[in-house]
């Protein structure tokens, strides 16, 4: 699987998706099973999502490159 090397697949549950994945290494193998996420886990990150949300953004654009052009 395309995944640097120590990485794992997390969800909420530890079950499967039903199919196959493209892999530049593996071929195209099952799904893996992921990794459940704790409820201390999802606590995290639901937090860390909340906290993200209020950082301002380093890629916000400024109102004048955002100006429509309308066609005549």
């Amino acid at each position: 699987m395309n995944m640097h090397q120590g990485g794992e697949v997390i969800a909420s549950l530890a079950a499967a998706a039903a199919g196959q994945i493209y892999s530049d290494t593996d071929g195209i193998p099952d799904h893996p099973t992921p990794r459940a996420l704790t409820t201390e886990e999802v606590k995290t990150t639901i937090q860390e999502f909340i906290a993200a949300t209020k950082k301002p953004s380093t890629r916000a654009l400024t109102v004048s490159s955002c100006t429509a052009r309308t066609a005549t």
